[in-house]
């Protein structure tokens, strides 16, 4: 790695404490055990007199798995691993050290389980949990482990009460939500970076929504639920792709989902999709028209008045995905609740059916998951054709690891390289760090990949320097680590220099500069590249397309990217209890293209076709495989 890059990472540590959330992409390495030994050490060792303490607010189980919650956030996430041991592996120790006694043993007495798995005992933890807003599995860092967490579970394993006078209110009294509201037109004018990106002005949609709130309102009340939803049409209002309540989806009402997926093919046409992917809804039928009687597209605009007014393709897609909430749309129009839901299907010659579903209850929500599935991170196809995988942006050291060796193996024995990064939602930037200098010319010593300014409200006076962005890797031009050959870059990138959209003459940083190097012994991958992008690329998978696009021998290939860069932080309302997340970095392309609400378009536009979702069949790769093959 050359000394910008390292730089880059040195500084993450510092720059982590500003994102507010606690939420990381980047993983631990999943740590492999011995399950029957652990299992009887704990067996053995275990005394029911360690610290009384829990990082879970909440614990429930979900059939085989485990979910917890946070103090703070209604939200059930999937408990995925921690400090890199595997959720599955600790309940399973769990369940054959303590048999019927294991649940209370995993809530009560965690601690005292993991020193006898050989953690340190620290009063901090990493927590790997499946998000189920963005589908996959985020970490959560230093969660600490309190006696009031443990306290709590202790109750509800007793049958009692727990007291939570001001945990989530159910009905908000005027005053309370009107301060709320007034904190939140303060957090976007104060913290927001992205709040004059779209030309919109603040107070005329503060002033729409308190109205539209204000005749909700029962004497004055609101339901928790419909103040969550004023608040995110507000933030979602600004082209903050990442902006939004956290747990959103449990505020929309839902008693049910529609029992199948849908994805959507070339010319805006739908596929209904099996939750399982096992086939289509109806084989002789693929494509969804309508629901309840009503025009597919009718339900999809209703859908998007609560998504980011971001690129095209980001609002459709998440819209696409919100049709599984059909008793919130339902509810939205005030139609009557019903378990089923009529569904109008074609053919390809318009050829039609109606089928009767049943909705999913409410724990059975159909997800989409990382798609294609992957099934090796790196393999070679005929005509001497490397295909790498990369379903995630982690900085995990053994993923990187493997990234390493796909590339150095590209490089000594393939033809062509394929870098499939569709489905990516984003995570670090580190994948960058590791392709990119492969593939920089020899007189192509350093690349400015991102330009962005701070939203200086938002960052601690204390922490407002040079190192504030680190965790972007974002450095200003007189940055004194800066290598020679990253500030002749920074200075090419300046000279020209022009955001797409102005940013106010206040309240920002200067500009910041994300550079990649090659060092001097770095190898050049010298043969053509695809990459494969879909809609579903979002945030650092963003990044990574727009540093790969223009690139000599680089195409681009697929359906254009999500499009967003912010850098969020969250924060809380104190009397609706709702957490949300805003941008904090005004982030661009170094030609001054926004990513937020523009998205990478793909050099050559291919759609998937409808049985690429269900089989085995891949028309995106075929034509990436074919696009090489002809060079």
């Amino acid at each position: 790695m050359n000394h910008s890059s390292r730089s880059c990472f040195a500084a993450l540590l510092l720059a982590a404490a500003l994102t507010g959330s606690g939420i990381a992409a980047a993983q631990e390495p999943v740590r492999e055990i011995d399950v029957a030994a652990a299992t009887a050490k704990v067996r053995e060792g275990f005394s029911p007199n360690g610290p009384s303490l829990s990082p879970f607010f909440g614990m429930r189980q979900a059939g085989e798995a485990l979910e917890v919650q946070f103090e703070g956030d209604p939200v059930w996430y999937r408990w995925e691993s921690l400090d890199g041991l595997r959720a599955v592996d600790i309940r399973a120790v769990c369940e054959g050290a303590f048999e019927g006694n294991w649940w209370k043993r995993i809530t009560e007495d965690l601690p005292a389980v993991l020193v006898l798995m050989g953690q340190d005992g620290e009063a901090t933890v990493d927590l790997g949990i499946f998000d189920p807003e963005a589908e996959r599995v985020v970490v959560k860092r230093d969660v600490a482990m309190t006696g009031e967490n443990r306290r709590r579970l202790w109750h509800v394993n007793q049958g009692r009460d727990v007291d939570e006078p001001d945990r989530t209110p159910s009905r908000l009294a005027r005053e309370d939500w009107q301060v709320d509201l007034d904190l939140l037109r303060e957090l976007i004018a104060e913290r927001f970076s992205y709040q004059s990106m779209r030309g919109v002005d603040p107070e005329d949609v503060f002033a729409v929504e308190r109205a539209a709130l204000e005749g909700l309102a029962e004497d004055g009340e609101l339901s928790r639920d419909q103040f969550a939803r004023g608040v995110q049409r507000i933030v979602t209002r600004f082209g903050d792709g990442h902006a939004g309540i956290q747990g959103f989806g449990s505020h929309l009402g839902e008693r049910g989902w529609l029992p199948f997926l849908v994805e959507q093919v070339d010319g805006g046409r739908l596929v209904a999709i099996r939750a399982d992917r096992g086939g289509f809804v109806d084989p002789e039928h693929p494509f969804l028209v309508e629901l309840d009687g009503r025009d597919v597209e009718e339900w999809i605009g209703l859908r998007s008045e609560f998504e980011t007014v971001g690129s095209p393709q980001l609002v459709r897609r998440r819209s696409v995905r919100g049709l599984r909430a059909m008793p919130m749309l339902r509810e939205l129009e005030g139609h009557a609740r019903s378990r089923q839901v009529v569904v109008k299907l074609v053919d390809a010659g318009g050829n039609a059916v109606t089928r009767q579903v049943e909705l999913a209850g409410p724990r059975e929500r159909p997800t989409y998951g990382a798609w294609p599935r992957i099934e090796e991170r790196f393999r070679i196809v005929a005509g001497g054709i490397g295909v790498l995988r990369v379903d995630q942006m982690e900085g995990d050291a053994a993923f990187l690891a493997e990234i390493d060796a796909a590339m150095a193996r590209a490089a000594a024995e393939t033809q062509g390289l394929v870098i499939d990064v569709r489905g990516n939602g984003g995570g670090t930037r580190d994948v960058l760090y590791r392709v990119l200098p492969w593939l920089l010319a020899a007189d192509e010593p350093a690349v400015v990949v991102n330009v962005a300014a701070a939203r200086l409200g938002a960052i601690p006076r204390d922490l407002q320097g040079p190192e504030m962005l680190g965790n972007r890797a974002l450095y200003p031009a007189d940055w004194k680590r800066w290598s020679d050959a990253a500030r002749d870059a920074i200075a090419r990138t300046a000279a020209s220099f022009a955001p797409s959209w102005d940013l106010p003459s206040e309240g920002y940083s200067d500009w910041r500069y994300c550079v990649v190097e090659r060092s001097a012994d770095q190898p050049r991958y010298a043969h053509p590249v695809v990459v494969l992008m879909d809609h579903d690329c979002f945030s650092a998978t963003d990044i990574f397309l727009g540093a790969m696009q223009g690139r000599a021998g680089v195409t681009l290939v697929g359906t254009p990217s999500g499009g967003g860069s912010a850098r969020s932080n969250t924060h809380h309302l104190p009397h609706s209890k709702l957490r949300l997340r805003l941008g904090t970095i005004a982030s661009f392309r170094p030609d001054g293209t926004a990513y937020d609400g523009v998205g990478i378009t793909p050099d050559v536009v291919v759609w998937p076709a409808p049985e690429d979702f269900i089989g085995p069949s891949d028309h995106q790769l075929d034509r990436a495989l074919e696009l090489l093959r002809a060079r």
